[in-house]
């Protein structure tokens, strides 16, 4: 028997002009063919069905899906997330956000000048900022001891301690003031103690309680004992408003007299000083 089988369910159809039993050569074939093309069409749905993607309230396509995933709340998104800046933007973050209103932000700022990133809080206006170059602000109003906000504290020590540091300084551009002074004071005057001799001149300093002997150039002797700092005697005087000065440094050679000759006028008079606790300083 000639004929031809539908396009879509390929049921038989026999030409019109072949003869035979339309029972056996013509339905039953096709109904077989209706109940296999069935079955398989049952079988589809069913997969279909049980692996169909439940939308639940989302309205648009699945196609849309994807790029839609991230403006979903809650969940997680696992793995790697890269977020490029959008054409014509400086700006690419992620934006934390309360009823619509943003409280903060994560990420990548940019201006002309500056190139930064940031964790940003939007209410409080301020964050931490780790710029480009290498260099970072971190504004720490919130982070207090219990004396003072702990950035002013770290200032303050370094303040403090640049302080000291002048001070030590200081101290030890005095100290070398001093010890230039003392140097100086030992180059410039001489010392004479116990039986020895020299020739006095102006401007010097002698002290302890000591008896002295002068000898003029026609061999006169003259003995004068030091018993007290009101006494003025002959070419010596109490020591004078300059001299108190001097008064603490030379009591640290366990002396309280202190006497001046620049009483003495004249030069070229020779004397001998007696008694071991005897000093006398003059220029040389």
């Amino acid at each position: 028997m000639q004929g031809v089988f539908t396009k879509i369910l390929q049921l038989w159809i026999p030409n019109k002009t072949d003869k035979g039993s339309v029972v056996t050569d013509v339905f039953e074939p096709n109904f077989t063919k209706l109940d296999q093309n069935a079955e398989t069409t049952n079988k589809a749905l069913t997969d279909l069905g049980n692996n169909k993607l439940d939308k639940g309230t989302y309205t648009k396509t699945a196609s849309d899906l994807d790029n839609d995933k991230y403006d979903k709340t809650g969940g997680i998104i696992s793995g790697a997330v890269t977020i490029n800046t959008e054409a014509g933007s400086n700006n690419s973050n992620i934006s934390f956000r309360n009823r619509n209103i943003e409280r903060g932000f994560i990420g990548n700022i940019e201006t002309t000048d500056v190139k930064s990133f940031q964790i940003k809080n939007t209410l409080a206006g301020d964050g931490i900022i780790l710029y480009d170059d290498g260099t970072a602000y971190f504004k720490m109003n919130n982070l207090t001891t219990s004396v003072r906000e702990v950035g002013a504290a770290i200032n303050y020590l370094n303040a403090e301690n640049t302080t000291n540091k002048s001070n030590i300084t200081t101290l030890q551009n005095n100290l070398n003031n001093l010890t230039t002074t003392v140097n100086n004071i030992k180059g410039r005057w001489k010392t004479f103690t116990g039986s020895s001799s020299g020739t006095f001149v102006d401007d010097g300093w002698l002290f302890g309680f000591v008896t002295i002997r002068f000898k003029d150039e026609r061999g006169t002797s003259t003995t004068i004992s030091i018993t007290n700092t009101t006494e003025n005697f002959g070419v010596f005087e109490q020591v004078n408003t300059a001299g108190t000065i001097y008064h603490d440094l030379l009591n640290i050679f366990g002396t309280t007299k202190i006497w001046t000759y620049s009483a003495i006028k004249q030069q070229g008079i020779s004397a001998d000083l007696f008694a071991s606790k005897c000093v006398l300083f003059y220029p040389v």
